[in-house]
């Protein structure tokens, strides 16, 4: 098969997904995400629950020493208020790792690339639950994104950490630590958001 006939046939493949959502087998991707538009999962159902998440997921992340407006404001603006998931439960937008083995789901997202908002196709992790998405995503941080991790007690700072290094960068949107800011100085004075967070989390 020529070269030629190999690109169109790969690019097939890619429309197909955009399409259909149809899941592909898993891949080697680096790292983390730009703003999500559309997110498929295996059986065509989003299976995350803000509520689950804050009872069961957040826990584990406080007993790691994070703050619960960090994770919580980090995954509400990379989802859009949990209205776009990841295959089931990546709600942090977190790409396919070269040593990732579990599920893979592609959608369609965001990224900034010289100064400008371009749409691609890329390969994002599928969580099989809420457990191994909180221990994954803290172990991930401190990881990758180690000044960020010894900021997490602390959302406004870690927000800008995880930005920090443009060689390791969490986003390439310019204004990322800004809007998720912003987000946090909203979502920490929302009555509704408080109440939740008294009733599971107290």
């Amino acid at each position: 098969m020529s070269e030629v006939c190999k690109i169109i046939l790969e690019w097939i493949k890619k429309l197909l997904v955009l399409f259909c959502g149809k899941q592909k087998d898993n891949s080697s991707v680096l790292s983390v995400s730009g703003d999500i538009e559309r997110s498929t999962t295996s059986d065509g159902a989003t299976k995350f629950s803000e509520d689950e998440f804050i009872k069961i997921g957040i826990p584990l992340a406080i007993k790691r020493e994070w703050n619960k407006f960090s994770i919580y404001v980090h995954s509400y603006h990379e989802t859009g208020n949990f209205k776009r998931i990841i295959g089931n439960f990546n709600i942090f937008g977190i790409k396919v790792p070269k040593n990732w083995t579990g599920k893979v789901v592609e959608v369609t997202t965001h990224e900034w690339i010289g100064g400008k908002k371009i749409g691609v196709i890329d390969k994002f992790i599928d969580f099989e639950n809420m457990e191994q998405l909180v221990i994954w995503y803290c172990e991930f941080i401190e990881r990758v994104y180690f000044q960020a991790y010894k900021k997490r007690d602390n959302p406004i700072a870690y927000f800008y950490a995880l930005v920090s290094n443009p060689k390791v960068c969490y986003a390439t949107d310019p204004q990322y630590a800004q809007k998720l800011e912003r987000l946090y100085r909203e979502l920490s004075v929302n009555q509704e958001i408080l109440d939740k967070f008294k009733k599971y989390l107290l």
